[in-house]
């Protein structure tokens, strides 16, 4: 175990680490033998370590939070994201979150599409996300909404299934692959699904078109001068709305139910149309998206 914790982790857990369970033990032995001997004041040893731990079991649980942080070993927030689905679609999405600074982790067990994740610089993970290995090897440190964009719509619902307990109904989302009233036989329940994104009409193929058309995902950093209203001023419906993060870093996906509007302060995330774009200058918070840099693999397994 210590070979597997650095430093900063063996010295939270020197200062956390329980001790009282010894020092009651031998202070009962030592009062017996002590008031054998006829030692004064040898019956006051016992409650006097049980004073001394019920102290320190204070002082330890007061301050570990602190240390913790002052250590810089506390878990993240968990802000991030999974994505399961290495398709364009959901390859676009990871690259733009992970340029707002988004944790992301991209799932999917079809190697060609998690090789082009991973030579996009995203963190993936190969593999059927709901699996009995993704239980055991999937790094879900710091996530905690899942985005549920693969081709395949059975893998989508057992996603939905599989990580509502863990994110919550309210942080799990989906991007739709039929439209409304689309093939209604092949369609699943909406008990086993998550919230759509973007809206009910946006599907997958809608996106994919779009991205093929040249539209781009960009980036905006609301301000008092320039806010959501002075946004669709200068835009128009033109820009579709894909995501929000608040000035907390907190990542709001945009769904048909949302009850929150766009605030200074906040980045918005919107899929900008070709021909709106080369339309209108871009203001000074505005910025498209990017390739993402490397950040590495993340419990990667081969075939």
């Amino acid at each position: 175990m210590a070979a597997a914790c650095s430093w900063r982790e063996r010295a939270l857990i020197a200062w956390i680490a329980p001790r009282g369970i010894v020092a009651a033990a031998v202070s009962a032995l030592f009062a017996i033998k002590l008031e054998e001997a006829g030692v004064r004041g040898a019956e006051q040893i016992v409650p006097l370590t049980f004073l001394l731990i019920i102290g320190t079991v204070v002082v330890q649980s007061a301050t570990a939070r602190r240390i913790a942080i002052w250590l810089g070993v506390t878990e993240p927030d968990d802000h991030g994201v999974l994505i399961v689905g290495a398709t364009r679609v959901g390859r676009a999405i990871a690259k733009v979150l992970a340029q707002n600074k988004i944790d992301v982790l991209v799932a999917d067990d079809d190697w060609i599409a998690i090789r082009a994740a991973r030579m996009e610089g995203l963190r993936t993970y190969f593999g059927n996300p709901v699996s009995e290995h993704a239980d055991s090897h999937l790094d879900l440190t710091g996530i905690g909404t899942l985005i549920a964009c693969s081709s395949r719509r059975e893998i989508n619902t057992l996603a939905c299934v599989r990580f509502e307990p863990e994110f919550g109904r309210d942080r799990i989302f989906r991007l739709r692959i039929l439209a409304p009233g689309e093939a209604p036989r092949q369609a699943i329940s909406g008990t086993l699904r998550g919230q759509p994104l973007f809206g009910e009409q946006v599907t997958q193929r809608f996106l994919e078109e779009q991205l093929e058309a040249g539209a781009q995902f960009r980036s905006t950093r609301l301000t008092e001068a320039f806010d959501w209203e002075a946004f669709r001023a200068k835009h128009g419906e033109a820009p579709l709305l894909l995501f929000a993060i608040d000035d907390k870093g907190k990542l709001r996906p945009a769904h048909a139910q949302r009850e929150w509007q766009p605030r200074p302060g906040w980045t918005v995330i919107t899929l900008m149309p070709a021909g709106s774009r080369a339309e209108a200058g871009a203001e000074p918070g505005e910025t498209p998206a990017r390739e993402a840099g490397a950040v590495g693999d993340a419990a990667a397994t081969t075939a």
